[in-house]
């Protein structure tokens, strides 16, 4: 069965950031990648850095503004990892 990585981190790499433009810069991009590899348990059945960045491209396509990462719901954020699994099939 596969662990699913969800945004948890969404949050917390935002809390830094909320002040600054509401771009997505190299800063953020870099910011929300490496927290989601810090977060992936060891072992799973998928590309940790593929995965991430999918979600990464996910987000940003979701939510151009990096300061409303923090709306997206659960329900969306699963579809978003669900597809990401599935394009590293």
């Amino acid at each position: 069965m596969r662990t699913l990585f969800l945004l948890g981190f969404g949050f917390c790499f935002l809390v830094g950031f909320s002040s600054c433009s509401t771009d997505w810069k190299d800063k953020h991009d870099e910011a929300f990648v490496q927290n989601c590899l810090d977060n992936i348990e060891e072992g799973v059945e998928y590309d940790p850095n593929l995965y991430c960045n999918c979600m990464l491209n996910q987000v940003k396509a979701a939510r151009p503004n990096v300061t409303e990462v923090q709306e997206i719901v659960n329900a969306d954020l699963e579809k978003m990892a669900k597809a990401c699994l599935e394009a590293d099939q």
